[in-house]
């Protein structure tokens, strides 16, 4: 799978050549280039807008996490039985992560 690679942020367009975007919620790059990757209008209500590229954003995070978090679970579905403190340490590891990034999708950070 090919996407922009993360990490992304949200910001609010300046205008642009038509300024049909002016004042909307924008998903970019997190990088100098600061590459566009989503405009959210503001159709529905800004705080809608802003909770939509929020959410966008923490793409590239959610999926990492999520990946992580299946091959965690994996491992210690296996070993249920003998689950070890360092397995119990990586689970909680997780957990945190994907923390993390829903707090992101969610405005909290």
């Amino acid at each position: 799978m090919e996407y922009t690679l993360g990490p992304w942020k949200t910001s609010i367009v300046a205008g642009d050549h038509y300024g049909r975007f002016k004042g909307c919620n924008a998903v970019r790059q997190a990088d100098e280039n600061e590459y566009v990757i989503a405009i959210c209008p503001n159709e529905g209500t800004i705080r809608s807008s802003q909770a939509n590229a929020r959410l966008i954003a923490a793409t590239p995070e959610l999926l990492e996490a999520c990946k992580e978090a299946k091959s965690t679970l994996k491992m210690a579905a296996r070993d249920i039985a003998p689950l070890k403190s360092v397995r119990r340490e990586r689970i909680d590891e997780v957990a945190k992560q994907l923390e993390r990034v829903i707090a992101k999708a969610e405005g909290m950070k």
